[in-house]
Formats: structure tokens, sequence, C-alpha cells
């Protein structure tokens, strides 16, 4: 199976890092190596976890202000050594989780472009940008904006239609139209 990106965290979050990792799966077509879905009852999971962090070009890793010690420590250090070696394909991409706090300036994550998950109106957008980071791709504007802007004419078609402007038949092949052409389907 081909993933997309590792998804490296405390077990402290790891029911917030796997609503997360759903999201991405679900919404944006990426497949997410995370511990608890990959591996297999009897595997030698340190060798599995090493393998995964080697072959993935992505490491994810997220933090959170009770951010342990331990096998995650060695995740972040393994993902840094491999970047150090392969710069212009590995990738680390910080998310600070909701009670996070300012990465310090001295932390080797704290030089890349983060995603910041503390502020709940901004995370849908947010989740975007970590998309197009496991895609190596800019985000482009704001995709927020845009959003806004679909949900209001939307809004304006069903306002037409219960004011009997328009039918249910042309409502809906609107909407559809709408929608294929913001999102390109």
């Amino acid at each position: 199976m081909t993933y997309h990106a590792f998804f490296s965290h405390s077990n402290t979050y790891k029911d917030f890092v796997e609503e997360i990792a759903m999201h991405i799966e679900d919404n944006y077509d990426l497949k997410v190596w995370l511990d608890k879905w990959s591996l297999t009852a009897g595997d030698r999971w340190v060798q599995e976890i090493q393998k995964a962090l080697i072959d993935i070009q992505i490491c994810v890793v997220f933090i959170g202000k009770i951010t342990s010690t331990g096998w995650y420590e060695n995740e972040v250090e393994l993902a840094l050594n491999i970047e150090s070696k392969n710069r212009e394909k590995y990738r680390i991409i910080p998310v600070l989780l909701p009670d996070a706090e300012d990465l310090s300036e001295g932390s080797f994550l704290s030089t890349r472009t983060l995603i910041d998950l503390r502020d709940d109106a901004n995370r849908e957008e947010e989740l975007y940008k970590l998309s197009c980071g496991i895609k190596g791709v800019a985000p482009g504007r704001s995709q927020k904006k845009s959003l806004d802007e679909i949900k209001n004419k939307l809004a304006k078609l069903k306002d037409y239609y219960n004011d009997d402007l328009i039918t249910q038949e042309v409502l809906i092949n609107l909407q559809s139209e709408i929608l294929k052409k913001e999102f390109k389907l």
C-alpha cells in the first residue's frame, strides 16, 4: 500500500490525530500512515515505524502542550535525520494542536511553515493547507473566502426556490453547476 504521509503524534492526542487523519483521507484523497491503522498484531512495531518513516517522504509531526518524550521523540529525531540527508524529497510538516504553545526559536521544527489548529474558526482552512503540504503544492489564495462565496451562491438559489422563482429541478441543476465549477468535479 502506498502512503502519502506518516503521522507522528504523542499517545495523549491519539484520538484527535485520528480524526484529522480520517478527515484528510476522506476529503483529500490521501492515504495516511497512522500506527493504529497500519500496524498488524504481532508486527515488530519499532522496525515497522522506522521503515514507514524512511519509505514515506512526508512526516507530519503533531505538537501539543503535553507532547511526550520517548518513542514520539525518536520518530521526530529520525525524521529530522532522514530530511538532513534527503532535503530535496523529504518534508516534515509541524502541526500545532489546539493546546500547543508557540514553537521555541531553537527548535528545528520552528524553521518550517506550520499548520496551526489552535483556532477552531480556521481549522478547515488549516487542514486544507495540510493536504496541500502533503501533496507538495502551495495552497494558493485562502479557500475560506471561496467557500463562503459558494455557500452564499447556494443560499441565494435556495431563496429563489423558496420564493417560487425557480423550480426544484432548476435549483438542483444550478447547484450542481456551481459545485462542479468551484470544485472542478
